[in-house]
């Protein structure tokens, strides 16, 4: 029996297995690559370990050209998102899952009113999962919350003034 993945933390109350394998089918139509990317945790950091890339049973020949196409750090990065969980004590030493897939902001915080305590937690699990994959975390915050680079920057501002990020460094993301 294969026993469970160790779980590292990513901030608190973020864990994701060390090591896990992450498949996708990309293309038109049912997918034209069959796509597994063994992906571990290194230096502080997600990285691809291997990369499968197998042609689908009506897919076109695996060629440079097709390689090319594949988004392997968009992938990574989903891969992760998909794979990190938010855990709570459970009051004996231990922790339990508090949502197995990575939430979306309120209605509040998507129609300009405002990021609520949640909507922080949430930007703040984004900065830290894009900061484990090596995607420029504001950047992620933007597109995840679809707000202009600036309100970004003042959510995130407004996650590490809560405790739920660390302290920002000069040219260096704070995780």
């Amino acid at each position: 029996m294969d026993k469970p993945p160790k779980l590292i933390s990513l901030g608190p109350g973020l864990t994701a297995p060390e090591r896990f394998t992450y498949h996708v089918e990309l293309g038109w139509g049912g997918g034209e690559y069959n796509i597994d990317l063994e992906v571990v945790f290194e230096a502080g950091r997600f990285v691809v370990d291997r990369l499968i890339i197998q042609r689908s049973e009506f897919g076109r020949p695996i060629t440079t050209e097709g390689i090319r196409e594949i988004g392997v750090a968009t992938l990574l990065h989903q891969a992760v998102e998909l794979n990190v969980t938010q855990t709570a004590p459970t009051g004996d030493g231990g922790y339990k899952a508090t949502w197995s897939t990575m939430p979306i902001l309120s209605e509040r915080a998507r129609t300009g009113g405002g990021p609520s305590e949640e909507d922080l937690r949430i930007i703040a699990m984004v900065y830290q999962v894009a900061y484990a994959t090596g995607t420029p975390p504001t950047k992620a915050v933007m597109l995840r919350a679809g707000v202009p680079r600036s309100t970004a920057g003042r959510w995130i501002r407004m996650a590490r003034e809560r405790g739920l990020l660390g302290p920002a460094t000069p040219r260096k993301a704070g995780g």
